[in-house]
This record gives C-alpha cells, structure tokens and sequence, in this order.
C-alpha cells in the first residue's frame, strides 16, 4: 500500500513542476544503516499539487527525501 501512496505522491510531483523529476532507488542493503532526515523546505517552483506528493511521500516513506538543487529534482525512495 505504501508503495502505491509513494507512485502517486511521485507522480503529483512530476505534474507539479516544470523541472524534471528523478527517481533513485539505493539498494535493498543500505536501507539497513538508513535513519530519516528531517524535511527540507519544499522547492520554491513546485505547484500545489506538487507539494502535495512531497507530502504523500514522506507520509508513506519516511525515510523519502527530496533534493532541489540543481536543474532536477531528486527522489529518493529506499
């Protein structure tokens, strides 16, 4: 179930922003030695509906994280 909240939390993302949007997955090992960060502030540039997936996605996963910097925005869900 989780996993389908974190797809469509991605998914708004990507509707939401005109930058692109990429998805990293670590491998299965590391998520072991993984402790969740505190949330970023949102990206200046994202629509509503976009804040709203970054929202369902650290719901779903909290270990997610969202990075702005740059021209993409980076996902990453263990």
């Amino acid at each position: 179930m989780s996993r389908t909240i974190e797809q469509i939390g991605l998914t708004m993302l990507r509707w939401g922003s005109k930058r692109p949007v990429l998805l990293q997955r670590p491998p299965s090992w590391t998520v072991q030695y993984l402790s969740p960060l505190p949330a970023d502030k949102p990206p200046i540039n994202v629509a509503p509906i976009g804040l709203a997936g970054i929202w369902l996605m650290r719901r779903a996963n909290p270990l997610s994280y969202v990075n702005s910097n740059g021209s993409a925005i980076k996902v990453t869900l263990p």
